[in-house]
């Protein structure tokens, strides 16, 4: 696997950022998809995966899904930002599906 792509997997702040200070970062959501994808793509030829990848592919997720569960029961302020977590969290989920295949 190239160094590059882990590396930007490795150093997208999305999931730190919802983590850290329940913030959404479109732009970060958008690219780590696209990492994601690409590192599916890559993974078809690979017979195994980084223990640094793994972790993230495991528990990347995860911490979006919790996020958006700490919300479910909070007012309708956050409504908006509790369909974009389960959305992103549906996402992700799906994505790192196709990167273990």
């Amino acid at each position: 696997m190239t160094g590059t792509l882990k590396d930007r997997i490795l150093s997208n702040t999305f999931v730190d950022s919802i983590r850290s200070e329940l913030r959404f970062d479109d732009a970060e959501y958008e690219e780590l998809c696209v990492l994601f994808a690409k590192l599916a793509e890559t993974l078809r030829t690979e017979r195994a995966v980084e223990k640094e990848l793994a972790l993230l592919l495991y528990s990347a997720p995860q911490m979006v899904r919790n996020a958006f569960l700490s919300l479910a029961t909070q007012d309708r302020s956050s409504l908006k930002l509790s369909e974009k977590l389960e959305d992103a969290w549906m996402k992700l989920d799906a994505l790192v599906l196709k990167c273990l295949k």
